[in-house]
């Protein structure tokens, strides 16, 4: 099972490696745009949300103030989800269900003793690659200190929220790994990334609040208050665990399905 293990992680380095870079990329960026509040001057970004407050709603932006609160606004509410939402899918597309119909089919059979092993190493392998981003987006923050002197992070809030993140993204990855095993043609069902999309797309309508607050209750991202668990609040962290666990069930059942599935 190890080097079954170890040769799929292979297969997906190059998405991974992407994930990584352009995570990275953000964390430095944020830092590069932050401007430190000022006697009678606000920042461009802090402009922004002044100037178009519906936007800023949008992409739950709240506060400027602090390098925390800047990086959170300008990296949570948008760019970070929908680069984890992209390697899930991707990566749950390239481990799981493409290999049904190729040359690799050999190691969905012989490698592990049970096929629905296989499944749950895959799923473990994409929470791998989620939490080595947001690992990486915790210590670009931290690491921005070197390069602007006026970023300076509080690192346990953000290394609360990074956590946050990949548990939220645990019910996403299950999903997709379920989604994966039900191919049949070697392609991720059309269906699961139209509806993760619109399922965030919710939320984010939500954000703007008004006759669209009741939109929250729609869509599973709800669950991750990013602001709450900024915070500490107690409530907000519990809810965390929700999308990972049911992730880990969906998870489960993949491997269950697949492990009844005929594929001589």
């Amino acid at each position: 099972m190890k080097k079954f293990f170890q040769y799929r992680w292979k297969s997906q380095r190059g998405q991974l490696l992407l994930l990584l870079l352009i995570t990275l990329g953000m964390g430095v960026g944020a830092a590069a745009l932050f401007v430190p509040p000022g006697e009678g001057v606000k920042g461009g970004l802090e402009q922004v949300r002044l100037q178009a407050p519906a936007l800023a709603n949008l992409l739950n932006m709240r506060l400027f103030i602090l390098p925390g609160d800047h990086l959170v606004s300008l990296l949570f509410g948008l760019l970070l989800p929908l680069s984890s939402l992209w390697y899930v899918i991707a990566a749950a597309t390239r481990l799981q269900a493409r290999p049904l119909y190729t040359g690799e089919i050999i190691w969905l059979i012989n490698a592990p003793r049970a096929k629905g092993l296989v499944v749950l190493t895959h799923y473990a392998m994409i929470l791998l690659g989620v939490l080595a981003q947001y690992a990486l987006l915790a210590f670009s923050a931290w690491a921005g200190r070197f390069l602007f002197p006026a970023w300076r992070v509080d690192m346990l809030p953000l290394l609360r929220l990074c956590l946050g993140a990949f548990l939220m993204m645990g019910l996403p990855a299950g999903a997709a790994v379920l989604a994966a095993s039900l191919s049949r043609d070697g392609r991720m069902p059309r269906l699961v990334p139209v509806l993760m999309l619109l399922f965030f797309i919710l939320r984010m309508a939500a954000n703007l609040g008004g006759s669209a607050a009741w939109l929250q209750y729609l869509t599973p991202f709800t669950l991750f208050d990013v602001w709450g668990v900024l915070r500490g609040q107690p409530g907000s962290m519990l809810l965390t665990l929700v999308p990972f666990a049911a992730g880990g069930l969906l998870a489960v059942l993949g491997a269950a399905i697949f492990a009844r599935r005929d594929l001589s």
